[in-house]
């Protein structure tokens, strides 16, 4: 009985045959590629490139800060839920720095949202404010925004924030009232009555 023939092996000749030298370093080059990809060196040069969250959360803050120069700012663009959800997590500081971009007393804002120190701090450090101060902070956006529709004008309604009136409590500014709910309710009372041209 004949045994089948075996499959034959490719011929080398000695000018083809690679040399055992050419083929370690032919599986060696990717291995050093991968190594040269992952050295400490890189990764040292990578890390010390990453964004530290103190420059994150500046970025934020600029970008932030460049949707309150027109007027509204951003937070009384958003939504109620939106609003309500920023509230909780805290808002960056840069809302009430645009506030203070706009025109509008830098000690009065500060003391609508908080204690000055705390605040001031908050401002200096690009610290979110906690929920509280968000509530404050948002509810003053709400009311200047209304004021802003009520007189067409951020100037105009700038200016009436700002101004003492005889027709509020104690004779004081619409924006110094906005520190309670109470005094929140009796200026957009106001604006509504200038709104509708009653005893404007």
């Amino acid at each position: 009985m004949s045994r089948p023939d075996k499959m034959p092996y490719p011929a080398w000749s000695s000018s083809t045959r690679p040399a055992a030298k050419k083929v370690a370093r032919n599986v060696a080059k990717p291995a050093r590629k991968d190594a040269k990809k992952t050295s400490p060196k890189k990764v040292a040069k990578k890390v010390a490139q990453r964004p530290t969250a103190k420059k994150i959360l500046r970025t934020t803050a600029t970008a932030a800060g460049s949707h309150a120069r027109d007027g509204i700012l951003r937070l009384h663009r958003m939504p109620g839920y939106e609003v309500a959800g920023a509230v909780r997590d805290g808002i960056i500081p840069a809302e009430m720095q645009a506030l203070i971009d706009q025109g509008y007393s830098r000690g009065d804002v500060v003391r609508v949202i908080g204690p000055r120190s705390t605040i001031e701090r908050k401002l200096r450090d690009d610290v979110r404010l906690d929920p509280q101060e968000s509530d404050r902070l948002a509810r003053m956006v709400r009311v200047i925004g209304q004021a802003e529709q009520v007189f067409g004008n951020p100037d105009k309604a700038r200016h009436w924030m700002q101004r003492p009136s005889s027709r509020l409590p104690g004779g004081e500014s619409p924006l110094s009232l906005l520190d309670t709910d109470s005094g929140t309710q009796v200026v957009t009372e106001r604006l509504m009555q200038i709104q509708y041209g009653i005893f404007a």
